[in-house]
Protein backbone atom coordinates (compact mmCIF):
# COMPACT_ATOMS: atom_id res chain seq x y z
CA UNK A 1 0.00 0.00 0.00
CA UNK A 2 1.04 4.04 -0.56
CA UNK A 3 1.20 4.44 2.82
CA UNK A 4 3.44 1.69 4.17
CA UNK A 5 5.88 3.01 1.30
CA UNK A 6 6.19 5.82 3.01
CA UNK A 7 6.13 4.25 6.37
CA UNK A 8 9.06 2.31 5.17
CA UNK A 9 11.24 5.52 4.66
CA UNK A 10 10.63 6.56 8.29
CA UNK A 11 11.23 3.01 9.76
CA UNK A 12 14.72 3.27 8.13
CA UNK A 13 15.38 6.75 9.55
CA UNK A 14 13.82 5.19 13.27
CA UNK A 15 15.91 2.06 13.23
CA UNK A 16 19.32 4.39 12.01
CA UNK A 17 18.68 6.46 15.15
CA UNK A 18 17.93 4.44 17.45
CA UNK A 19 21.15 2.53 16.51
CA UNK A 20 23.11 6.08 17.71
CA UNK A 21 20.79 5.43 20.80
CA UNK A 22 21.16 1.86 21.56
CA UNK A 23 24.28 1.45 23.56
CA UNK A 24 23.88 4.74 25.75
CA UNK A 25 21.09 3.43 27.99
CA UNK A 26 19.18 6.82 27.84
CA UNK A 27 17.71 8.77 25.23
CA UNK A 28 17.52 12.67 24.92
CA UNK A 29 14.45 14.99 25.10
CA UNK A 30 15.43 15.92 21.64
CA UNK A 31 15.96 11.81 20.13
CA UNK A 32 12.99 10.72 21.71
CA UNK A 33 10.81 13.70 20.47
CA UNK A 34 12.36 12.39 16.94
CA UNK A 35 11.75 8.31 17.52
CA UNK A 36 8.13 9.82 18.76
CA UNK A 37 7.22 11.33 15.67
CA UNK A 38 9.00 8.33 13.24
CA UNK A 39 6.51 5.95 15.43
CA UNK A 40 3.50 8.02 15.13
CA UNK A 41 3.90 8.39 11.38
CA UNK A 42 4.61 4.79 11.08
CA UNK A 43 1.76 4.18 12.91
CA UNK A 44 -0.90 6.19 11.05
CA UNK A 45 0.23 4.49 7.82
CA UNK A 46 0.49 1.24 8.85
CA UNK A 47 -2.34 -1.10 7.09
CA UNK A 48 -4.60 -2.00 10.17
CA UNK A 49 -4.40 2.04 10.57
CA UNK A 50 -5.01 3.11 7.15
CA UNK A 51 -7.86 0.16 6.13
CA UNK A 52 -9.34 0.80 9.67
CA UNK A 53 -9.81 4.69 8.84
CA UNK A 54 -11.10 4.18 5.50
CA UNK A 55 -14.02 1.88 7.64
CA UNK A 56 -14.79 4.74 9.51
CA UNK A 57 -14.95 6.89 7.31
CA UNK A 58 -16.60 4.68 5.30
CA UNK A 59 -19.23 4.72 8.03
CA UNK A 60 -19.62 8.30 8.20
CA UNK A 61 -20.11 8.83 4.44
CA UNK A 62 -22.27 5.87 3.97
CA UNK A 63 -24.20 4.99 6.93
CA UNK A 64 -25.43 8.17 7.59
CA UNK A 65 -25.16 8.04 11.67
CA UNK A 66 -26.22 10.59 14.04
CA UNK A 67 -30.03 11.08 12.24
CA UNK A 68 -28.20 12.59 8.94
CA UNK A 69 -29.93 10.75 6.48
CA UNK A 70 -32.32 13.74 6.72
CA UNK A 71 -29.47 16.38 5.38
CA UNK A 72 -29.31 16.59 1.66
CA UNK A 73 -26.55 14.39 0.13
CA UNK A 74 -23.94 17.28 -0.45
CA UNK A 75 -24.68 18.89 2.76
CA UNK A 76 -24.19 15.36 4.76
CA UNK A 77 -20.82 14.78 2.81
CA UNK A 78 -19.30 18.29 3.45
CA UNK A 79 -20.30 17.61 6.96
CA UNK A 80 -18.43 14.23 7.73
CA UNK A 81 -15.71 15.76 5.47
CA UNK A 82 -14.81 18.70 8.01
CA UNK A 83 -15.17 16.69 10.66
CA UNK A 84 -13.08 13.68 10.02
CA UNK A 85 -10.67 16.14 8.89
CA UNK A 86 -10.15 18.03 11.93
CA UNK A 87 -10.78 14.86 14.04
CA UNK A 88 -7.87 12.95 12.13
CA UNK A 89 -5.50 15.79 12.49
CA UNK A 90 -6.19 16.19 15.99
CA UNK A 91 -5.15 12.61 17.28
CA UNK A 92 -2.12 12.57 15.19
CA UNK A 93 -1.20 15.63 16.43
CA UNK A 94 -1.71 14.79 19.84
CA UNK A 95 -0.79 11.47 19.50
CA UNK A 96 3.22 12.51 19.35
CA UNK A 97 3.73 13.90 22.96
CA UNK A 98 2.33 10.25 24.34
CA UNK A 99 4.89 8.84 22.24
CA UNK A 100 7.32 10.93 23.46
CA UNK A 101 6.05 10.09 27.51
CA UNK A 102 6.01 6.26 26.72
CA UNK A 103 9.51 6.56 24.95
CA UNK A 104 11.17 7.92 27.96
CA UNK A 105 9.44 6.15 30.20
CA UNK A 106 7.36 8.75 32.32
CA UNK A 107 4.04 7.04 31.44
CA UNK A 108 3.82 3.23 30.56
CA UNK A 109 1.94 2.26 27.14
CA UNK A 110 -1.55 1.27 28.73
CA UNK A 111 -1.51 4.95 30.15
CA UNK A 112 -0.65 6.52 27.08
CA UNK A 113 -3.21 3.99 25.68
CA UNK A 114 -5.94 5.12 27.58
CA UNK A 115 -4.96 8.89 27.77
CA UNK A 116 -5.18 8.58 23.67
CA UNK A 117 -9.05 7.20 23.79
CA UNK A 118 -9.97 9.43 26.19
CA UNK A 119 -8.70 12.24 24.08
CA UNK A 120 -10.06 10.64 21.23
CA UNK A 121 -13.58 10.57 22.55
CA UNK A 122 -13.95 13.99 23.77
CA UNK A 123 -12.30 15.86 20.84
CA UNK A 124 -14.13 13.60 18.10
CA UNK A 125 -17.28 14.44 19.93
CA UNK A 126 -16.70 18.43 20.25
CA UNK A 127 -15.65 18.07 16.34
CA UNK A 128 -19.33 16.52 15.76
CA UNK A 129 -20.90 19.61 17.97
CA UNK A 130 -18.43 22.59 16.17
CA UNK A 131 -18.91 21.64 12.81
CA UNK A 132 -22.61 20.81 13.31
CA UNK A 133 -23.46 24.06 14.75
CA UNK A 134 -21.02 26.03 12.80
CA UNK A 135 -22.87 24.61 9.52
CA UNK A 136 -26.18 24.99 11.35
CA UNK A 137 -27.63 21.61 10.71
CA UNK A 138 -30.63 20.86 13.25
CA UNK A 139 -29.51 17.24 14.22
CA UNK A 140 -30.89 17.07 18.00
CA UNK A 141 -27.68 15.27 19.34
CA UNK A 142 -25.73 16.55 22.37
CA UNK A 143 -22.24 16.66 23.16
CA UNK A 144 -22.53 13.95 25.42
CA UNK A 145 -24.80 11.91 23.41
CA UNK A 146 -22.33 12.01 20.63
CA UNK A 147 -19.36 11.18 23.00
CA UNK A 148 -21.60 8.23 24.59
CA UNK A 149 -22.76 7.43 21.11
CA UNK A 150 -18.77 7.94 19.47
CA UNK A 151 -16.80 6.23 22.18
CA UNK A 152 -17.58 2.34 21.34
CA UNK A 153 -16.16 3.07 17.90
CA UNK A 154 -12.85 4.72 19.02
CA UNK A 155 -12.43 3.01 22.55
CA UNK A 156 -12.37 -0.59 20.60
CA UNK A 157 -10.35 0.55 17.33
CA UNK A 158 -7.85 1.73 19.90
CA UNK A 159 -7.51 -1.11 22.14
CA UNK A 160 -7.73 -3.72 19.53
CA UNK A 161 -4.92 -1.98 17.47
CA UNK A 162 -2.80 -1.76 20.24
CA UNK A 163 -3.79 -5.51 21.52
CA UNK A 164 -2.52 -6.28 17.72
CA UNK A 165 0.61 -3.69 17.47
CA UNK A 166 3.43 -6.59 17.86
CA UNK A 167 1.79 -8.52 15.46
CA UNK A 168 1.41 -5.42 12.93
CA UNK A 169 4.83 -4.02 13.62
CA UNK A 170 6.49 -7.23 13.57
CA UNK A 171 4.73 -7.83 9.75
CA UNK A 172 5.49 -4.55 8.63
CA UNK A 173 8.99 -4.54 9.46
CA UNK A 174 9.37 -8.06 7.72
CA UNK A 175 7.71 -7.09 4.80
CA UNK A 176 10.12 -4.01 4.10
CA UNK A 177 13.14 -6.23 5.22
CA UNK A 178 14.07 -3.92 7.98
CA UNK A 179 14.05 -6.59 10.81
CA UNK A 180 17.41 -7.61 9.63
CA UNK A 181 20.48 -5.38 9.46
CA UNK A 182 20.51 -5.85 5.14
CA UNK A 183 18.50 -3.15 5.49
CA UNK A 184 21.47 -0.74 6.68
CA UNK A 185 23.89 -2.38 4.00
CA UNK A 186 25.17 -1.56 0.33
CA UNK A 187 21.89 -2.22 -1.44
CA UNK A 188 23.70 -4.91 -4.14
CA UNK A 189 24.88 -6.66 -1.01
CA UNK A 190 21.49 -7.22 0.19
CA UNK A 191 19.82 -10.90 0.34
CA UNK A 192 19.31 -13.98 2.75
CA UNK A 193 21.08 -13.30 5.86
CA UNK A 194 24.03 -15.62 6.48
CA UNK A 195 26.19 -14.65 9.17
CA UNK A 196 27.52 -11.79 11.70
CA UNK A 197 30.55 -11.59 12.90
CA UNK A 198 32.61 -8.50 15.38
CA UNK A 199 36.24 -7.25 13.37
CA UNK A 200 37.32 -4.73 15.55
CA UNK A 201 34.97 -1.73 16.13
CA UNK A 202 32.89 -3.28 12.58
CA UNK A 203 30.58 -6.40 11.97
CA UNK A 204 30.80 -8.45 8.96
CA UNK A 205 27.36 -8.46 7.91
CA UNK A 206 27.53 -11.81 5.54
CA UNK A 207 24.30 -12.14 3.12
CA UNK A 208 23.82 -14.39 0.36
CA UNK A 209 24.70 -11.92 -2.05
CA UNK A 210 27.99 -10.61 -0.51
CA UNK A 211 29.67 -9.03 3.08
CA UNK A 212 29.69 -5.26 3.63
CA UNK A 213 31.29 -3.69 7.16
CA UNK A 214 28.89 -1.64 9.20
CA UNK A 215 30.19 0.45 12.59
CA UNK A 216 28.41 -1.17 15.59
CA UNK A 217 28.81 -3.65 18.17
CA UNK A 218 27.83 -7.48 17.88
CA UNK A 219 25.21 -6.87 20.63
CA UNK A 220 23.48 -4.06 19.17
CA UNK A 221 23.68 -6.32 15.39
CA UNK A 222 21.98 -9.56 17.11
CA UNK A 223 19.35 -7.24 18.57
CA UNK A 224 18.13 -5.87 15.03
CA UNK A 225 17.67 -9.44 14.19
CA UNK A 226 14.43 -11.38 14.62
CA UNK A 227 14.15 -14.04 17.61
CA UNK A 228 14.37 -17.40 15.91
CA UNK A 229 16.10 -17.48 12.56
CA UNK A 230 19.77 -17.89 14.03
CA UNK A 231 21.87 -17.76 17.69
CA UNK A 232 24.96 -16.61 19.04
CA UNK A 233 27.42 -19.31 18.20
CA UNK A 234 30.76 -17.77 19.49
CA UNK A 235 31.60 -14.59 21.29
CA UNK A 236 32.51 -12.90 17.65
CA UNK A 237 30.19 -14.91 15.17
CA UNK A 238 26.14 -15.26 14.84
CA UNK A 239 24.63 -17.57 12.69
CA UNK A 240 21.18 -17.80 10.78
CA UNK A 241 19.39 -21.39 11.32
CA UNK A 242 18.68 -21.90 7.52
CA UNK A 243 22.19 -21.03 6.88
CA UNK A 244 23.72 -24.14 8.26
CA UNK A 245 25.34 -26.44 6.16
CA UNK A 246 27.28 -29.09 8.28
CA UNK A 247 28.48 -29.39 12.07
CA UNK A 248 31.23 -30.67 12.98
CA UNK A 249 30.81 -31.17 16.69
CA UNK A 250 34.35 -32.94 17.58
CA UNK A 251 36.53 -29.60 16.05
CA UNK A 252 33.69 -27.35 17.15
CA UNK A 253 33.19 -25.61 13.64
CA UNK A 254 30.32 -25.05 11.78
CA UNK A 255 30.31 -24.85 7.35
CA UNK A 256 27.51 -22.66 6.33
CA UNK A 257 25.58 -23.25 2.88
CA UNK A 258 28.33 -19.80 1.59
CA UNK A 259 31.52 -21.79 2.37
CA UNK A 260 32.50 -20.05 5.07
CA UNK A 261 33.83 -22.03 8.44
CA UNK A 262 33.51 -20.78 12.06
CA UNK A 263 34.31 -21.73 15.20
CA UNK A 264 31.87 -22.58 18.05
CA UNK A 265 32.42 -22.43 21.58
CA UNK A 266 32.28 -25.12 24.15
CA UNK A 267 29.08 -22.97 25.92
CA UNK A 268 27.14 -22.48 23.02
CA UNK A 269 27.50 -25.82 21.35
CA UNK A 270 24.28 -27.56 22.99
CA UNK A 271 22.11 -24.21 21.66
CA UNK A 272 23.32 -24.88 18.64
CA UNK A 273 22.19 -28.89 18.51
CA UNK A 274 19.41 -28.39 20.14
CA UNK A 275 18.14 -25.56 17.29
CA UNK A 276 19.69 -27.97 14.18
CA UNK A 277 17.00 -30.80 15.84
CA UNK A 278 14.36 -28.32 15.50
CA UNK A 279 15.21 -26.99 11.26
CA UNK A 280 13.38 -29.96 10.06
CA UNK A 281 10.19 -29.10 12.11
CA UNK A 282 9.86 -25.55 12.22
CA UNK A 283 10.14 -23.01 8.71
CA UNK A 284 11.29 -19.88 9.66
CA UNK A 285 8.15 -18.14 8.70
CA UNK A 286 6.58 -20.77 11.64
CA UNK A 287 8.61 -19.53 14.15
CA UNK A 288 8.19 -16.05 13.51
CA UNK A 289 4.24 -16.66 13.19
CA UNK A 290 4.33 -18.77 16.46
CA UNK A 291 6.63 -15.87 18.24
CA UNK A 292 3.47 -13.25 17.31
CA UNK A 293 0.44 -15.52 18.29
CA UNK A 294 2.49 -15.72 22.01
CA UNK A 295 2.78 -11.78 22.41
CA UNK A 296 -1.43 -11.33 21.17
CA UNK A 297 -3.22 -13.05 24.29
CA UNK A 298 -6.31 -10.85 22.95
CA UNK A 299 -6.47 -13.13 19.67
CA UNK A 300 -4.75 -16.05 20.17
CA UNK A 301 -7.64 -18.22 18.89
CA UNK A 302 -8.60 -16.34 16.14
CA UNK A 303 -4.60 -16.39 14.77
CA UNK A 304 -4.32 -19.86 15.78
CA UNK A 305 -7.07 -20.75 13.12
CA UNK A 306 -4.87 -18.38 10.78
CA UNK A 307 -2.40 -20.10 11.12
CA UNK A 308 -3.72 -23.52 10.84
CA UNK A 309 -5.02 -22.70 7.28
CA UNK A 310 -2.59 -21.11 6.30
CA UNK A 311 -0.31 -24.52 6.82
CA UNK A 312 -2.80 -26.50 5.02
CA UNK A 313 -2.43 -24.07 2.36
CA UNK A 314 1.21 -24.16 1.78
CA UNK A 315 0.65 -28.52 1.73
CA UNK A 316 -1.35 -27.76 -1.80
CA UNK A 317 0.35 -24.99 -2.87
CA UNK A 318 3.72 -27.22 -2.67
CA UNK A 319 2.03 -29.95 -4.61
CA UNK A 320 0.73 -27.93 -7.16
CA UNK A 321 4.34 -26.32 -7.52
CA UNK A 322 5.66 -29.92 -7.51
CA UNK A 323 3.13 -30.48 -10.67
CA UNK A 324 0.46 -32.46 -8.78
CA UNK A 325 -2.30 -30.89 -9.65
CA UNK A 326 -6.00 -30.44 -7.71
CA UNK A 327 -9.07 -32.08 -8.00
CA UNK A 328 -12.44 -30.34 -8.05
CA UNK A 329 -12.69 -31.20 -4.17
CA UNK A 330 -9.21 -30.30 -2.71
CA UNK A 331 -9.70 -27.12 -4.81
CA UNK A 332 -12.78 -26.48 -2.90
CA UNK A 333 -10.79 -27.10 0.06
CA UNK A 334 -7.86 -24.76 -1.12
CA UNK A 335 -10.70 -22.17 -1.41
CA UNK A 336 -12.02 -22.51 2.25
CA UNK A 337 -8.77 -22.33 3.95
CA UNK A 338 -8.15 -19.11 1.84
CA UNK A 339 -11.45 -18.21 3.30
CA UNK A 340 -10.02 -18.74 6.88
CA UNK A 341 -6.84 -17.31 6.19
CA UNK A 342 -8.79 -13.73 5.34
CA UNK A 343 -11.63 -13.59 7.66
CA UNK A 344 -8.89 -14.60 10.49
CA UNK A 345 -6.37 -12.00 9.39
CA UNK A 346 -5.56 -9.19 12.26
CA UNK A 347 -6.09 -6.62 9.73
CA UNK A 348 -9.22 -7.75 8.91
CA UNK A 349 -10.83 -8.33 12.07
CA UNK A 350 -9.83 -5.09 12.97
CA UNK A 351 -11.47 -3.49 10.34
CA UNK A 352 -14.90 -5.33 11.13
CA UNK A 353 -15.06 -4.62 14.43
CA UNK A 354 -14.50 -0.97 13.45
CA UNK A 355 -16.96 -1.11 11.46
CA UNK A 356 -19.52 -2.66 13.83
CA UNK A 357 -18.92 -0.12 16.60
CA UNK A 358 -19.96 2.15 13.85
CA UNK A 359 -22.93 0.86 12.80
CA UNK A 360 -24.17 -0.24 16.16
CA UNK A 361 -23.77 2.50 18.39
CA UNK A 362 -23.95 5.91 16.02
CA UNK A 363 -27.30 5.87 15.29
CA UNK A 364 -26.85 4.43 11.67
CA UNK A 365 -29.50 4.28 8.49
CA UNK A 366 -32.24 5.98 10.57
CA UNK A 367 -31.99 3.31 14.03
CA UNK A 368 -31.48 6.49 16.38
CA UNK A 369 -34.60 6.20 17.84
CA UNK A 370 -34.80 2.98 19.38
CA UNK A 371 -34.00 1.90 23.09
CA UNK A 372 -29.92 2.43 23.31
CA UNK A 373 -29.78 -1.46 23.54
CA UNK A 374 -31.47 -2.40 20.59
CA UNK A 375 -29.27 -1.23 18.02
CA UNK A 376 -26.29 -3.71 18.73
CA UNK A 377 -28.78 -6.71 19.54
CA UNK A 378 -30.06 -5.80 15.69
CA UNK A 379 -26.27 -5.48 14.82
CA UNK A 380 -24.97 -8.90 16.56
CA UNK A 381 -27.36 -10.90 15.32
CA UNK A 382 -27.38 -9.32 11.89
CA UNK A 383 -23.40 -10.03 11.71
CA UNK A 384 -24.18 -13.94 13.04
CA UNK A 385 -26.87 -14.12 10.20
CA UNK A 386 -24.23 -12.45 7.20
CA UNK A 387 -21.68 -14.65 8.69
CA UNK A 388 -23.23 -17.80 8.29
CA UNK A 389 -25.34 -17.01 4.76
CA UNK A 390 -22.09 -15.80 3.01
CA UNK A 391 -19.63 -18.56 3.70
CA UNK A 392 -21.05 -20.61 0.83
CA UNK A 393 -20.54 -17.28 -1.56
CA UNK A 394 -17.10 -16.36 -0.04
CA UNK A 395 -16.20 -20.19 -0.74
CA UNK A 396 -17.07 -20.06 -4.43
CA UNK A 397 -15.63 -16.53 -5.07
CA UNK A 398 -12.22 -18.30 -3.65
CA UNK A 399 -12.95 -21.38 -6.07
CA UNK A 400 -13.36 -19.20 -9.44
CA UNK A 401 -10.42 -17.09 -8.67
CA UNK A 402 -8.18 -20.24 -8.16
CA UNK A 403 -9.59 -21.94 -10.75
CA UNK A 404 -9.65 -18.83 -13.44
CA UNK A 405 -6.80 -17.00 -12.10
CA UNK A 406 -7.94 -13.62 -12.15
CA UNK A 407 -5.23 -11.98 -9.90
CA UNK A 408 -7.83 -10.92 -7.53
CA UNK A 409 -9.59 -8.43 -9.73
CA UNK A 410 -12.82 -11.04 -10.36
CA UNK A 411 -12.74 -12.00 -6.87
CA UNK A 412 -13.28 -8.76 -5.60
CA UNK A 413 -15.92 -7.62 -8.06
CA UNK A 414 -17.38 -10.64 -6.96
CA UNK A 415 -17.13 -10.40 -3.67
CA UNK A 416 -18.98 -7.26 -3.05
CA UNK A 417 -21.73 -8.16 -5.35
CA UNK A 418 -22.83 -11.20 -3.88
CA UNK A 419 -21.63 -10.10 0.09
CA UNK A 420 -23.14 -6.62 -0.36
CA UNK A 421 -26.95 -8.30 -2.14
CA UNK A 422 -26.85 -11.15 0.69
CA UNK A 423 -26.04 -8.54 3.60
CA UNK A 424 -28.16 -5.89 2.53
CA UNK A 425 -31.42 -8.39 2.13
CA UNK A 426 -30.91 -10.31 5.10
CA UNK A 427 -30.15 -7.34 7.34
CA UNK A 428 -33.03 -4.76 5.89
CA UNK A 429 -34.83 -8.30 6.32
CA UNK A 430 -33.83 -8.72 9.79
CA UNK A 431 -34.27 -5.05 10.68
CA UNK A 432 -37.96 -5.17 9.35
CA UNK A 433 -38.80 -8.14 11.39
CA UNK A 434 -37.72 -6.78 15.08
CA UNK A 435 -38.69 -3.11 14.41
CA UNK A 436 -40.98 -2.15 11.53
CA UNK A 437 -40.22 -0.54 8.59
CA UNK A 438 -37.82 2.09 10.57
CA UNK A 439 -34.46 2.02 8.12
CA UNK A 440 -33.98 4.56 5.45
CA UNK A 441 -35.61 2.89 2.06
CA UNK A 442 -33.64 -0.59 0.79
CA UNK A 443 -32.43 0.90 -2.48
CA UNK A 444 -30.32 3.22 -0.45
CA UNK A 445 -29.22 0.20 2.11
CA UNK A 446 -28.69 -1.76 -0.85
CA UNK A 447 -26.37 0.97 -2.34
CA UNK A 448 -24.38 2.05 0.88
CA UNK A 449 -23.73 -1.79 1.33
CA UNK A 450 -22.10 -2.38 -2.39
CA UNK A 451 -19.92 1.19 -1.04
CA UNK A 452 -18.99 -0.60 2.22
CA UNK A 453 -18.33 -4.03 0.03
CA UNK A 454 -16.18 -2.29 -2.26
CA UNK A 455 -13.83 -1.29 1.02
CA UNK A 456 -13.28 -4.32 2.39
CA UNK A 457 -13.26 -6.94 -0.51
CA UNK A 458 -9.87 -6.15 -1.61
CA UNK A 459 -8.15 -5.79 1.81
CA UNK A 460 -9.50 -9.90 2.10
CA UNK A 461 -7.84 -10.36 -0.71
CA UNK A 462 -4.27 -7.77 0.41
CA UNK A 463 -4.85 -10.61 3.32
CA UNK A 464 -3.81 -13.74 0.99
CA UNK A 465 -1.72 -12.42 -1.44
CA UNK A 466 0.49 -11.88 1.01
CA UNK A 467 0.54 -14.53 2.97
CA UNK A 468 1.64 -16.02 -0.43
CA UNK A 469 4.53 -13.57 -0.63
CA UNK A 470 5.51 -14.39 2.86
CA UNK A 471 4.75 -18.36 2.90
CA UNK A 472 7.31 -20.86 3.87
CA UNK A 473 6.60 -23.15 0.93
CA UNK A 474 7.98 -19.98 -1.58
CA UNK A 475 11.03 -19.20 1.05
CA UNK A 476 12.03 -23.01 1.05
CA UNK A 477 12.25 -24.02 -2.98
CA UNK A 478 13.30 -20.37 -3.53
CA UNK A 479 10.24 -20.56 -5.16
CA UNK A 480 10.66 -17.13 -7.75
CA UNK A 481 7.63 -14.37 -6.71
CA UNK A 482 6.93 -13.77 -10.25
CA UNK A 483 5.09 -17.08 -10.04
CA UNK A 484 2.95 -15.04 -7.75
CA UNK A 485 1.36 -13.22 -10.85
CA UNK A 486 0.55 -16.37 -12.72
CA UNK A 487 -2.14 -18.49 -12.80
CA UNK A 488 -1.94 -21.87 -10.78
CA UNK A 489 -1.68 -23.87 -13.65
CA UNK A 490 1.03 -22.37 -15.24
CA UNK A 491 3.04 -22.50 -12.26
CA UNK A 492 6.24 -24.56 -12.05
CA UNK A 493 10.12 -24.13 -12.77
CA UNK A 494 11.01 -20.80 -14.97
CA UNK A 495 12.39 -21.76 -18.21
CA UNK A 496 12.67 -18.42 -20.22
CA UNK A 497 10.83 -15.03 -20.07
CA UNK A 498 10.76 -13.04 -23.57
CA UNK A 499 9.14 -9.73 -23.53
CA UNK A 500 5.80 -9.07 -25.55
CA UNK A 501 4.52 -5.17 -26.34
CA UNK A 502 3.70 -4.00 -22.49
CA UNK A 503 4.00 -7.32 -20.73
CA UNK A 504 6.04 -10.70 -20.64
CA UNK A 505 5.85 -14.14 -21.41
CA UNK A 506 6.99 -16.43 -18.86
CA UNK A 507 7.58 -20.41 -20.19
CA UNK A 508 7.39 -22.59 -17.61
CA UNK A 509 7.38 -26.68 -17.12
CA UNK A 510 3.81 -26.54 -16.56
CA UNK A 511 2.82 -23.96 -19.31
CA UNK A 512 3.25 -20.32 -20.68
CA UNK A 513 1.14 -17.39 -19.21
CA UNK A 514 1.49 -13.93 -19.99
CA UNK A 515 2.65 -11.23 -16.91
CA UNK A 516 1.67 -7.92 -17.25
CA UNK A 517 5.23 -6.65 -16.14
CA UNK A 518 8.38 -4.57 -17.78
CA UNK A 519 11.10 -6.93 -19.06
CA UNK A 520 13.24 -5.14 -16.66
CA UNK A 521 10.88 -5.67 -13.91
CA UNK A 522 10.13 -9.40 -14.95
CA UNK A 523 13.78 -10.42 -14.40
CA UNK A 524 13.71 -8.70 -10.96
CA UNK A 525 11.17 -11.24 -9.74
CA UNK A 526 12.65 -14.09 -10.41
CA UNK A 527 14.76 -14.07 -7.26
CA UNK A 528 17.39 -16.53 -7.02
CA UNK A 529 16.37 -18.21 -10.10
CA UNK A 530 20.09 -18.68 -12.14
CA UNK A 531 19.64 -17.93 -15.48
CA UNK A 532 21.06 -15.80 -18.29
CA UNK A 533 19.64 -12.59 -20.30
CA UNK A 534 21.08 -13.45 -24.09
CA UNK A 535 19.39 -10.58 -25.69
CA UNK A 536 17.66 -7.23 -24.77
CA UNK A 537 14.37 -8.85 -24.66
CA UNK A 538 15.35 -12.84 -23.57
CA UNK A 539 16.20 -14.57 -20.68
CA UNK A 540 16.73 -17.82 -20.33
CA UNK A 541 17.29 -20.41 -17.04
CA UNK A 542 20.81 -22.14 -17.55
CA UNK A 543 19.78 -25.63 -16.35
CA UNK A 544 17.42 -25.58 -19.78
CA UNK A 545 20.33 -24.43 -22.08
CA UNK A 546 21.28 -27.16 -24.34
CA UNK A 547 23.23 -26.15 -27.06
CA UNK A 548 24.48 -23.08 -29.70
CA UNK A 549 23.26 -23.00 -32.38
CA UNK A 550 23.87 -20.35 -35.75
CA UNK A 551 21.72 -19.89 -38.90
CA UNK A 552 23.42 -17.56 -41.25
CA UNK A 553 24.29 -14.25 -39.46
CA UNK A 554 22.16 -15.26 -36.51
CA UNK A 555 22.73 -16.59 -33.18
CA UNK A 556 20.30 -19.06 -30.84
CA UNK A 557 20.03 -20.91 -27.77
CA UNK A 558 18.55 -24.29 -28.25
CA UNK A 559 16.84 -25.41 -25.32
CA UNK A 560 15.91 -28.81 -23.69
CA UNK A 561 12.57 -27.96 -24.75
CA UNK A 562 13.33 -27.41 -28.22
CA UNK A 563 12.97 -23.96 -28.13
CA UNK A 564 15.27 -21.72 -29.68
CA UNK A 565 16.16 -18.33 -28.14
CA UNK A 566 17.73 -15.18 -29.98
CA UNK A 567 21.29 -14.51 -28.74
CA UNK A 568 23.23 -11.36 -29.37
CA UNK A 569 26.71 -11.45 -29.83
CA UNK A 570 27.66 -9.63 -27.28
CA UNK A 571 26.35 -12.70 -24.89
CA UNK A 572 28.05 -15.92 -27.23
CA UNK A 573 30.93 -15.73 -24.93
CA UNK A 574 28.94 -16.26 -21.81
CA UNK A 575 26.74 -18.64 -23.20
CA UNK A 576 29.63 -20.73 -24.46
CA UNK A 577 31.58 -20.93 -20.79
CA UNK A 578 28.23 -22.27 -19.77
CA UNK A 579 28.15 -24.71 -22.12
CA UNK A 580 31.63 -25.81 -21.61
CA UNK A 581 31.59 -25.88 -17.92
CA UNK A 582 28.35 -27.53 -18.03
CA UNK A 583 30.06 -30.11 -20.41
Amino acid sequence: MFGESIAQQFAIQFRRLYLETISSGDIDAKTAWRLANYVNFALWTSREAVTTSIMVLGVFFVAMPLGSEVLPLATRLMYFAFTAVTMFAGLFVVLIPLHFLRIKKLISSKVSLGLAALFGVLFSSACFVFWRDLLNLNLGFTFTEIALRISPLILVTFGVGFAISPYTSNRLMRRHNLTSLTSLINEKKRGQLISISAQDHYVAITTSTGTDLTRMTLAAAIALVEPGIGLQIHRSHWIAISAIKTVNEQNRTVELINGEILPISAQHLPNLTLEISRKDSYSQQELLFARDIAEVDILTKMLKSNQDARADLDKMFLEVFQGKPLNEMQRLRQAFQIYRVSMTAPVFILMQLALFCGLAFMGTYGLYDLAWYQPPIFWTLGYLLCWIVTIPTHVLVWYTDLKYGSNGWLGIFLHTVTEGTLASAVLYGLAYVLFGPVMVPYLVFLLSTYVLHTFHAPVLHICVREHQSFSSWKKALNIPPILLHMPYETRGEIVSVSAESRAVSVKTTSGKSIVKKKFADAITLLGERQGIQTHRSHWVATDFIKARRVDGTSNYVELTTGELVPLAAANIAKVDALLRSAA
